[in-house]
């Protein structure tokens, strides 16, 4: 049965890809605004002399870049994703367990406050590209293990409440104890 134009109009409005043609500087200004919102009531660290010499600093450095270095390729298939599950309405069933938790659509183009779910990826993507001028992706608990985590919290619309979730102690100590036992 063919559909009137009308709503076959409306059903392939979230089925479309516009580009923003802003600067990528906004995007990671997002991400570093959680940053320094998380940060803001912490102590500032005091560097003793000589510490960037130790060796606690170098592995902890190392750390830092490798995981830049491999996080790059998780965010930049997603960014691919998205746009194909934007342009084809992929969803989970709304009944299921995704469904439950406000996580089964696949297909949104913005997220809860009204921010851009490509911007949030394109942010991820830069930040993990640019990690050694500054490693505050580390910060955000962002690393192997929450890296499909973070995905699909951003994709399914969580947008900032994606890494006040993930800089919860528990998920730390989650991700410090499977990196430790992966390596």
């Amino acid at each position: 049965m063919l559909k009137d134009s009308a709503s076959q109009d409306k059903e392939n409005k979230n089925r479309t890809a516009h580009s923003n043609h802003a600067s990528i500087d906004g995007d990671t200004k997002q991400i570093k605004d959680i940053v320094k919102d998380l940060e803001e009531s912490k102590a500032k660290e005091k560097l003793e002399p000589f510490t960037p010499y130790s060796l606690w600093a170098n592995a902890s450095t190392k750390t830092e870049f490798i995981t830049g270095k491999f996080g790059i390729g998780p965010f930049a298939l997603n960014n691919n994703s998205q746009i194909l599950t934007m342009l084809y309405g992929v969803k989970f069933v709304e009944d299921g367990f995704l469904g439950e938790l406000g996580m089964n659509r696949l297909d949104l183009s913005q997220d809860r406050y009204g921010g851009s779910i490509l911007s949030w990826i394109s942010g991820l993507i830069n930040a993990h590209v640019d990690v050694a001028k500054d490693p505050y992706i580390s910060r955000l608990n962002v690393n192997s293990y929450t890296y499909n985590l973070v995905n699909l919290m951003i994709r399914t619309g969580f947008g900032k409440d994606t890494f006040y979730f993930t800089t919860q102690p528990i998920m730390k100590m989650m991700a410090v104890a499977y990196n430790n036992a992966a390596s």
